[in-house]
């Protein structure tokens, strides 16, 4: 599911069952940007949950990410009463309840999304944030300004790293804990390798598992945002990071579960050779090893309604109402 300012793919995040196959999926090679028409369908056939019109309490509600899974984000008002509207129906596994923990623990120590109100019925679940200043980092202003931008995600994510105290962290995003999860994904039938990027479509489920059985060493154990991909982070107009979305995930872990997606993102949205620019910003060498190994656990743990990595870039499914849309 979207994050929750300028929501982009997402995730919802944590211990949701990995999408099945996509062969016969219609996606987008790119992140779509917020309120964008996509294949002429801007969101006007979905209806709103009787529970996310309660929620905007009168304020006119627009559609701005729907996922794989049948979640939904909407935004609602206008300035300072600005909010996004999260709806997971029943039955998806998308953890709403999990990420507004996450966002209420993060709040106290870096400017994320303000957890107002949560429910859930028999239809589903809500969670309503404050929306955050800033714009999401692949607005067609910073894709623009790819420098701009990769230099306020690494020094984004370094702050966000820094900030956050592993001591008292009570969410974890182990690399132990996500293989023993995509073994349970590899047994229910749910890992598609022909859904992952081109470097990693050749191997087997069991030989990839095999592989991510191998974990390297923590470099250095920090809080992860846990989706460390381009629009999940905001910057103001000066160009400057101003904020993190789409914590869902977030947990303690090696720092290079982060950094992999974080460069592999900035490679996705802005085109090759901007790796080293973010890890300049971040502060750090690159690490060959550990990179490869964290990307391919990421997709290895890919989530429904989560960007997956295809052979062109992250592969992301829209279904607005009952229609699948590319």
């Amino acid at each position: 599911m979207a994050g929750t300012a300028s929501p982009p793919p997402a995730p919802a995040p944590g211990g949701v069952p990995s999408a099945g196959p996509a062969g016969s999926r219609k996606t987008l090679s790119r992140w779509p940007r917020p309120g964008e028409t996509v294949d002429g369908v801007t969101g006007s056939g979905v209806t709103v949950p009787a529970p996310v019109a309660a929620a905007a309490g009168g304020d006119h509600c627009s559609l701005v990410w729907a996922n794989e899974a049948g979640g939904l984000t909407f935004a609602a008002g206008t300035g300072r009463g600005r909010r996004f509207i999260k709806w997971a129906p029943a039955g998806s596994g998308l953890d709403l309840p999990g990420e507004a923990g996450r966002l209420a623990w993060a709040g106290r120590y870096h400017p994320v999304p303000r957890p107002l109100s949560q429910g859930h019925d028999d239809d589903g679940g809500w969670l309503v944030t404050a929306a955050l200043p800033g714009d999401n980092a692949v607005s067609a202003h910073w894709i623009a300004d790819p420098a701009t931008a990769v230099t306020a995600i690494g020094a984004g994510l370094r702050a966000l790293h820094e900030a956050l105290p592993v001591a008292r962290c009570p969410f974890s995003w182990s690399a132990g804990r996500r293989v023993a999860d995509a073994r349970g994904q590899a047994a229910a039938g749910r890992l598609d390798p022909a859904a992952w990027h081109q470097e990693h479509r050749h191997l087997t489920a069991a030989a990839a598992l095999a592989r991510a059985a191998d974990i390297p060493p923590p470099e250095r154990l920090v809080v992860c945002h846990g989706d460390a991909c381009a629009p999940n982070t905001l910057l103001d107009p000066a160009g400057r990071w101003s904020g993190h979305v789409d914590l869902g995930l977030l947990g303690v872990a090696d720092r290079w579960a982060d950094l992999a997606v974080a460069t592999w993102s900035a490679e996705w949205n802005y085109g090759p050779g901007w790796e080293d620019a973010l890890l300049d910003a971040y502060g750090v060498r690159p690490d060959p090893e550990r990179t490869r190994y964290y990307r391919l656990l990421w997709d290895l743990s890919s989530l429904p309604g989560r960007a997956r990595v295809g052979a062109e870039g992250p592969v992301v499914t829209l279904r607005v109402g009952d229609r699948e849309v590319a």
